[in-house]
């Protein structure tokens, strides 16, 4: 099991499994992170120190988780922060305000994001992952609506009912190979749709000819890999283009759609079995793979899912993390580092996994 980083420079070695050795190593480095969006260290700190605070109620951690979300927002830069980066302070905010670490009124704090992401879904120019495309700024939407904003019900539901139906916007990337992960690719908005329709933003016997073809497309790429080539990482990899695949199907009653994406997810549980897991984060390694396997064996009830996630967590309590001071914002990270393997630590020592669903894309 590798380290998130290769060099430790001021901070110690902390086992993923010893959340008070996490929570002191992120509180050491805290005045150091910057960044808008989980992928970075400001609002990733805020959201690990918060709930460490909440479920352990030993400190009182509301100046400085004010002060982390306070340098995230001065961390946007106009026409440079990416829409993932947004749609992650959505939600950061709103779960902070809610749990009462900070307070904003979310109609004056988000008004002028809003409408940026109204004109982004309105006439979108590229659909793909959630991190490079303006299916980001939809992610912005949901979780706005998801929240409270009832504006932005018409306008997800036009812009979801469009992919689902495949009338423009067209998906950038459709003839490429290798490319349908939910980070940078075709799976996401293919999980979008069905994340839309389950809250009923879009009609479930709609016509579903564009995500028809993303799932084709997927599958054709998967076609013939054994369990030694699949990537288990669940934003990042194959185990999250199934999980597309699994929701949609499920969603829109194609039993096609469930048999191939439960092929696939199978095939990923075995991979975990034979081969381990080589990386700790939420992104790509065993904190992400364990919950999503949670998730998947609620959802299926398949003893295989079980196993995959007990397997992944196991082998993320063995190993140490270490961050180095270089890279201190992805190595403090939701995504990427410290704070998700926290989390993810943090939540199942109390049972509660599944609350880190909406932050991994368990839409």
């Amino acid at each position: 099991m590798r380290p998130i980083a290769t060099s430790n420079i001021g901070y110690p070695a902390v086992l993923a499994s010893d959340v008070e050795q996490i929570y002191q190593v992120i509180l050491k480095g805290s005045w150091k992170v910057s960044g808008c969006g989980l992928g970075q260290g400001a609002f990733s700190s805020a959201l690990f120190m918060s709930q460490y605070a909440r479920m352990s109620k030993k400190v009182d951690l509301c100046t400085e988780i004010q002060e982390l979300f306070d340098r995230g927002c001065n961390s946007v830069v106009s026409g440079r922060t990416g829409w993932l980066d947004f749609a992650d302070l959505a939600l950061v905010a709103h779960k902070l305000h809610e749990q009462g670490f900070i307070q904003i009124e979310q109609g004056v704090f988000f008004e002028d994001i809003d409408k940026l992401a109204l004109a982004a879904i309105g006439q979108p120019s590229q659909i793909a992952g959630f991190e490079n495309s303006d299916l980001g700024a939809a992610l912005y939407a949901y979780r706005r609506f998801n929240n409270g904003a009832a504006h932005f019900s018409g306008p997800v539901r036009e812009f979801a009912s469009a992919l689902a139906c495949g009338a423009d916007p067209a998906f950038v990337g459709i003839n490429r190979d290798g490319n349908e992960n939910l980070r940078t690719g075709l799976s996401a908005p293919l999980l979008f749709v069905a994340a839309a329709a389950e809250i009923g933003l879009v009609a479930k016997n709609e016509g579903v000819g564009g995500v028809g073809k993303l799932v084709d497309k997927i599958c054709e790429n998967m076609y013939g890999l054994s369990n030694t080539h699949f990537n288990p990482g669940f934003l990042t990899g194959d185990l999250g283009k199934a999980y597309a695949m699994l929701r949609a199907g499920m969603c829109f009653q194609r039993d096609e759609w469930i048999t191939a994406a439960l092929q696939i997810l199978i095939d990923c549980a075995y991979s975990i079995l034979d081969h381990g897991i080589g990386t700790l984060d939420m992104a790509s390694g065993a904190s992400g793979i364990a919950l999503a396997f949670h998730k998947l064996y609620h959802l299926i009830g398949y003893d295989i899912f079980r196993k995959a996630a007990s397997t992944a967590r196991w082998l993320g309590l063995k190993a140490g993390v270490i961050i180095d001071d270089c890279y201190i914002d992805r190595g403090a990270s939701f995504y990427h580092g410290l704070a998700g393997i926290g989390l993810s630590t943090l939540y199942w020592q109390h049972n509660r996994p599944e609350e880190l669903d909406d932050f991994l894309w368990l839409l």
